[in-house]
């Protein structure tokens, strides 16, 4: 049986859809000059993702992926992690180097092993940037920035796949915003209690179409994590050329976004997220919360003594 949710209705405005673009070309000032339409066309976004493409070809400063200088790299990663999320990870996720024809065959093995809990469930057909599994606590990552070029008609077989695999080597710049990105996940999912046996207990509990949501979260969260450091880090045209697949092209992500936003002037992201959906009205934000969530008055009670900008309706 359905329990029904907790919402809470917050006096804050979120930023328009012209104010959320505005930001955006704030952010690649430097990089592509745009029009003055008040919303991106297109256009707009074939032009950031044709220079983020041309950026992985040839980057402004290349990394070589070894353990010496993943742990530089991690290092600053943890502090710009607490900086930006005002929390420090409570346990560093299992990181593993892969080589390029390790990547995903290994990717299908912690799959299959994550689908044993919960009796279903696919595997990756496709190399990510990098994988994260909350359950199994680990973060693997290819040796060298993979593109995934079809040779032929689409298969999904991940044993003899249809599919050239490009390698490159990383981006700096890129390497770091995308590990930033992993360890915001894994945060995440620490702070409201999704990590290791938790995660498969909570999500059986929950159901698909809730684990669906919080991941949505999960996503934009880290999404506006990496926009509050992206320009002192470099990232920008990184960031926002995922905001044009998370954001700019998912009602719900946008939704989703802009109320983040909006509460992120008024609490910190490791409260923010202990919410499970969010939604904007005019000049409200509104959070719910599921009570079938084993950590629901927890996670209810701190988000709430967070946002206190304004009063509460």
């Amino acid at each position: 049986m359905d329990v029904k949710m907790e919402n809470e209705i917050f006096k804050i405005q979120a930023k328009s859809y012209e104010q959320v673009w505005e930001k955006d070309k704030e952010l690649l000032k430097s990089i592509i000059i745009f029009g003055a339409n008040r919303l991106p066309t297109s256009q707009n976004a074939r032009s950031i993702l044709i220079t983020r493409q041309n950026r992985w070809k040839g980057p402004t400063k290349r990394l070589v992926l070894n353990q010496d200088s993943l742990d530089g790299v991690l290092a600053r990663c943890l502090t710009d992690i607490k900086d930006s999320w005002g929390i420090e990870l409570a346990e560093l996720p299992f990181i593993e180097l892969c080589d390029t024809q390790d990547y995903l065959p290994r990717i299908a093995c912690l799959d299959k092993e994550t689908n044993k809990q919960f009796g279903y469930g696919g595997v990756c057909k496709s190399p990510p940037t990098m994988y994260s599994s909350p359950f199994l606590k680990v973060l693997v990552m290819p040796k060298k920035f993979i593109v995934r070029k079809p040779t032929g008609a689409y298969t999904t077989d991940v044993e003899s796949p249809d599919f050239e695999s490009l390698e490159f080597k990383w981006d700096n710049a890129f390497f770091e915003e995308v590990l930033f990105e992993e360890l915001s996940h894994a945060l995440f999912r620490q702070i409201r209690g999704e990590w290791g046996d938790n995660y498969v207990k909570i999500m059986k509990e929950l159901g698909h179409e809730k684990e669906s949501k919080i991941s949505l979260l999960n996503e934009v969260t880290a999404q506006v994590a990496k926009e509050s450091i992206a320009d002192r880090k470099g990232w920008n045209l990184y960031v926002v050329g995922e905001k044009i697949r998370l954001v700019w092209q998912d009602r719900a992500g946008m939704e989703c976004y802009r109320a983040i936003d909006a509460l992120s002037s008024f609490g910190k992201l490791a409260d923010i997220c202990k919410a499970d959906e969010f939604f904007t009205f005019p000049e409200e934000v509104g959070a719910s919360f599921y009570p079938d969530h084993f950590k629901f008055q927890e996670k209810y009670s701190e988000f709430v003594a967070s946002v206190r900008g304004r009063k509460k309706k």
